[in-house]
């Protein structure tokens, strides 16, 4: 009898706390996002960019669009909910807040799929209490909704009886994200190789893997289309200015070549195959596991952004932990022929600064193939998502912490492993094969010091992302941004006054929807219904005057091209030789030296055709209407 409703009570809280943390999660995500975050802001830029390509497309105009790192899914998308909701930033951010949720309800049930109770909903509370999900959620951006979809795929295809129905629905989640984003495409190749290892039947295997590809492609087809009937081409993104840009090794030459080549041959970036290597290895040894974890600062994807290079702790040991390692004597001589080697090659052919991170995974490797058949097939699906990611995305220089959001599937799930194993080590005194959820649920101390680190972990991360929030929100430093807390003082908003007074005053010219406005930024612009010039104030050369710089002289054909396309409207066949009437200078210290005196209003140099508008007292931005008969 007390076993049938201890079993009643445990199920009942299995379905419970999954959907009290979902529900939470939106709750707080919506209001904050409509209450608090509720005005554009520099951080919203990508979502601006896509809302104002997915208008473009609708009015017919898709032509003239170009998405280098995006499929046309997630602005057309986007256009349309305007329609419908008569506001974009409302459009943009009910996009974000669903996939968010979505993602916290069905990472739960992934892990559950994989791993017991314990580890699903601790797993589900550190993605939920993760400051980059949660700042994505109530933003305009274009990056959850293809991971949420993913995630759900997921979700069909570790299910205990796997159908071909299920199969069937992960393809096309699939097929559907990919018209979003391209990284879905690991989840796609993860998943055949998971087909392969979890059946012994060839005809199973054979009919799920044809399924699984057609529907993929069946659901993908619409961008496929698109993309041939509009571009003459089936996949139009172009990585060429996003590697010369940020990769970490390159000469001037191969940096122009592939500038050059951003409208025009998209694999400009094989040119040079030593360098190519060069920065493949650098990416993939260090490049990614630094930004992943916070090597060098603290705005990372790990469990614990705020505190660098911590969150690789739990990682490395949760993995190692679920390898089930024995301690033999091959372990340990497999160990250290695999670290000499690796050691050997670096100090050969490589550098310890860039590839020591080799020095780590390589034994773990090792231990994986050794242990493999010890395995869950269905945790093999996740190590081999998180593989075919580091291996295809190492062509990149990842940087931002968005982009590692997609390995949270398999990063909570070890990080929870590590600590639920090791608390209990330490509290239960047993060896760890017979740690069982029965002995962790029986002991109280066990479950206050297991409460104690994962409610310390969701402090510290909500600390976070209130911090990190304030920042975008109001442009203040993190020092102010505390200093303000601790204080209780009256803070103020410095984005918001800017953003309110640049927009009152564009939008005091009656003829402001036929006007053009330079700046880094789409959101002043895009506020007031003016056209906008995308730029980086990088453009040109520098000492040139500020006369050839907006009207373009002197700027190469590829700064020209990605002004063109980083505008509104997008210009991508350069049909329109615009000059600016306004200019808003928000300064950086990456901008031309030349460039700079716009932040200096009584600076001699500035053109008397320049009537100083506004002069921000908090953030140093100007704007500046232009007198084009002067």
């Amino acid at each position: 009898m007390n076993m049938s409703k201890h079993g009643i009570s445990e199920s009942f809280g299995e379905k419970k706390y999954p959907i009290l943390i979902t529900v939470c999660f939106f709750l707080i995500t919506s209001l904050i996002s409509f209450f608090y975050h509720d005005f554009w802001t520099i951080f919203d830029q990508d979502g601006l960019i896509y809302l104002s390509a997915g208008q473009q497309i609708l009015e017919g105009n898709g032509n003239n669009v170009s998405l280098p790192n995006s499929g046309p899914a997630g602005p057309i998308l986007f256009a349309i909910l305007e329609i419908i909701t008569t506001d974009g930033l409302i459009a943009t951010k009910i996009v974000s807040i669903f996939s968010g949720t979505t993602i916290v309800f069905f990472s739960y049930h992934v892990f559950r799929n994989i791993f017991d109770y314990r580890i699903a909903i601790i797993s589900q509370l550190f993605i939920a209490f993760n400051p980059w999900m949660g700042i994505l959620s109530i933003s305009s951006q274009n990056d959850l909704l293809p991971i949420s979809l993913a995630i759900i795929s997921i979700y069909f295809i570790t299910k205990n009886k796997l159908g071909f129905s299920d199969i069937l629905i992960s393809a096309s989640l699939l097929g559907i994200a990919f018209m979003f984003r391209t990284q879905p495409v690991i989840f796609f190749l993860a998943i055949i190789i998971f087909i392969i290892l979890i059946k012994k039947d060839k005809k199973f295997k054979i009919i799920g893997i044809a399924i699984f590809i057609i529907f993929f492609i069946l659901l993908c087809s619409p961008m496929l289309f698109y993309n041939i009937s509009t571009y003459d081409t089936i996949m139009d993104s172009n990585t060429n200015y996003y590697i010369a840009a940020h990769s970490k090794y390159s000469t001037p030459e191969w940096k122009d070549y592939l500038f050059d080549n951003i409208s025009k041959d998209k694999q400009a970036f094989l040119y040079d195959q030593n360098l190519l290597l060069k920065n493949y290895f650098y990416n993939l040894f260090y490049g990614q596991p630094s930004n992943l974890f916070g090597f060098e600062n603290k705005v990372s994807a790990s469990l614990i952004p705020a505190i660098p290079i911590l969150g690789l702790v739990p990682v490395l040991g949760g993995l190692i932990l679920f390898l089930k390692i024995s301690p033999t004597r091959k372990t340990f001589l497999g160990i250290f022929l695999t670290s000499s080697v690796t050691i050997t090659l670096i100090f050969l052919i490589g550098n310890i600064q860039d590839h020591f991170f080799a020095i780590i995974i390589t034994p773990i490797i090792f231990l994986g193939i050794q242990n493999f058949k010890k395995l869950d097939k269905k945790f093999v699906l996740l190590i081999t998502i998180a593989i075919i990611f580091s291996l295809v995305m190492a062509i990149l220089p990842l940087r931002s912490y968005k982009h590692f959001l997609y390995l949270w599937i398999i990063l909570a799930p070890l990080c929870s492993f590590f600590i639920i194993t090791v608390i209990s080590k330490l509290t239960l005194n047993v060896n760890t094969k017979t740690i069982s959820p029965s002995n962790i649920s029986k002991n109280s101390r066990t479950k206050f010091l297991l409460f104690v680190v994962v409610s310390t972990i969701l402090i510290i991360n909500i600390g976070y992302s209130y911090v990190t929030l304030e920042v975008i929100t109001t442009g203040n430093s993190v020092d102010d941004i505390i200093q303000n807390f601790m204080d209780s003082s009256e803070k103020i908003n410095k984005n918001k006054i800017d953003y309110e007074k640049i927009t009152s005053i564009l939008e005091s010219d009656p003829d402001i929807q036929n006007k053009y406005v330079m700046a880094n930024y789409i959101l002043f612009a895009d506020a007031v219904n003016a056209k906008w010039i995308g730029v980086q104030f990088q453009e040109g050369q520098e000492g040139d005057p500020i006369e050839n710089y907006i009207t373009r002289k002197n700027w190469k054909n590829w700064q020209i091209f990605f002004s063109n396309i980083s505008s509104e409207p997008m210009d991508r066949h350069g049909t329109n030789n615009v000059i600016p009437d306004y200019i808003i200078y928000n300064p950086k210290d990456f901008h031309l030296e030349s460039l700079k005196i716009l932040s200096q209003p009584e600076n001699l140099k500035i053109p008397k055709s320049f009537k100083l508008l506004y002069d921000s007292p908090h953030t140093g931005i100007t704007l500046y209407k232009i007198n084009h008969e002067n």
